[in-house]
């Protein structure tokens, strides 16, 4: 190390004065750059104590459990520059000592200004750790530009709180990685000032500090089907049991059941897959406290018969008035087979029915079901080769053990096949509750006869009408 002009004695004095409010081990030296930066900074004015400090604090004051939110920590740099060293050791020499002591003194000064910007924090780039009820989705972010002393960067990070996390203030690490400002040297060197900077790159962590608040939280404690079971093809009332377990108020509480195939209820349609959310007003609920919604569920006949596991949600007013949501709520639903409440015991023709022919056809059904069948409408549907001029017939109120008959029109194709057929026969009914019902699917068993046919294979043509042709060729013939 070289020592100063005496041209630049005040400058030093300067200096020499602020390093002595700071230890001079807190300095960095030439020990402290790697090897191959030792030589370009023997020759150097200063060493200066310059380096980023941060504080941090998460901006909002508070965050709810249950969701996830964003969050911007205020990182503000605080770093200063709190002491200088002169080099002035007299037996240094160095490479860079020339006989113009104004040009030395202007490559000091410069060479002070950049060592001062060792405070700026360059590529910065900090990492959000979770802790306790708190997880950190996104966990990175950067800051866009060098953060220099004085001013602040705001980074983003989504976090998720735990539904049944207590309230309360929790303290997360952020870590801290960048680029600063550790040496700077400028020379003077055949008429140019030739600077060198070494940056070093370093991290640290730093605690941030946040508070989660009291909120309402939700839970399904109970779920019951009013006809004690849901079945496909079936209309049913179910109720949920919702209870607030959380340490807060909920505030005109509502909950909505969201609902897809094979369920549907009244409620809203929803634009993606046809889903509907049926509502219900729950009330204010103080923690604790239950509430039941009910909603009207229909089960569409082409589900599967298993366990289904349906959305609910609550919404509500907080104490201070701001509308939540809870997370979503899993309300299993077991769905049964089609109810056996009608069967077929006989269907019968009222005449034979061959090829190109019609007939009545009488089907008598059976209540098997334990509840009346009020309103009953006993309907056929025909396909190839049938066709039906009257395929629904009115049964009236049927009582659990009874039978009634439904009587309809059939007729066969010309084509048809001489076997035995099977037609789809159903019974619409309303229950004890009003509410419209459809049986499964039953088959009526219809018997297609042969048609009688002469030589010529003609539907219809008898023995007797197939001589009667002949003889009357054969005339023709004998006239020719």
């Amino acid at each position: 190390m070289r020592k100063l002009p005496p041209v630049i004695a005040t400058l030093t004095l300067v200096a020499l004065l602020l390093a002595s409010t700071q230890p001079s081990s807190a300095i960095l030296g030439i020990e402290d750059l790697p090897p191959t930066h030792q030589e370009k900074f023997a020759d150097d004015w200063w060493d200066v104590d310059s380096e980023p400090e941060f504080d941090a604090e998460v901006m909002q004051s508070e965050i709810g459990p249950g969701k996830p939110q964003q969050i911007h920590v205020l990182l503000t740099n605080v770093g200063q520059t709190t002491g200088f060293d002169s080099v002035n050791d007299p037996a240094s020499g160095g490479a860079h000592v020339t006989s113009d002591p104004v040009n030395d003194t202007k490559a000091a000064g410069k060479e002070l200004g950049y060592d001062q910007e060792g405070t700026t924090a360059k590529n910065l780039v900090a990492t959000l750790e979770g802790k306790g009820p708190i997880e950190v989705d996104t966990r990175t972010a950067s800051s866009p530009s060098p953060v220099i002393s004085g001013a602040s960067a705001q980074l983003p990070f989504t976090v998720t709180v735990d539904e049944d996390a207590e309230s309360g203030t929790y303290e997360l690490n952020l870590t801290l990685s960048y680029n600063y400002l550790q040496d700077a040297a400028v020379f003077y060197d055949s008429g140019n000032f030739v600077p060198y900077r070494y940056h070093r790159r370093t991290e640290t962590t730093i605690p941030v500090k946040v508070t989660v608040e009291e909120n309402p939280v939700f839970e399904v404690i109970d779920v019951e089907v009013a006809e004690g079971e849901l079945r496909l093809s079936r209309e049913s009332t179910v109720a949920v049991t919702y209870r607030n377990i959380g340490q807060d108020t909920a505030y005109r509480a509502e909950s909505s059941l969201t609902t897809k195939p094979p369920f549907s209820t009244q409620g809203t349609v929803r634009p993606s897959g046809g889903a509907s959310a049926d509502t219900t007003f729950l009330g204010d609920l103080a923690p604790g406290e239950e509430a039941t919604a009910t909603y009207e569920l229909s089960v569409s006949r082409d589900g599967l018969a298993k366990n289904y596991s349906l959305k609910s949600r609550v919404s509500f007013e907080d104490s201070g008035g701001n509308t939540e949501t809870s997370r979503a709520l899993k309300t299993v639903l077991s769905v049964r087979p089609f109810e056996k409440q009608f069967r077929v015991v006989d269907a019968e023709l009222g005449s034979e029915l061959t090829p190109g022919g019609e007939s009545a056809l009488t089907v008598t059904f059976e209540n098997t079901g334990d509840r009346p069948a009020n309103d009953a409408v006993g309907r056929i549907s025909v396909a190839d080769p049938f066709t039906s001029t009257s395929d629904t017939a009115y049964l009236g109120d049927i009582e659990p053990g009874s039978t009634a008959t439904a009587r309809f029109r059939l007729s066969a194709a010309g084509d048809a096949m001489p076997k035995r057929y099977g037609v789809d026969s159903e019974v619409k009914y309303r229950d004890e509750n009003g509410r419209t019902k459809l049986s499964d699917n039953m088959k009526a068993e219809v018997q297609v006869g042969e048609t009688s046919g002469g030589p010529l294979g003609a539907p219809g043509l008898t023995a007797a009408s197939a001589a009667a042709a002949l003889a009357l060729l054969a005339l023709l013939a004998r006239r020719r």
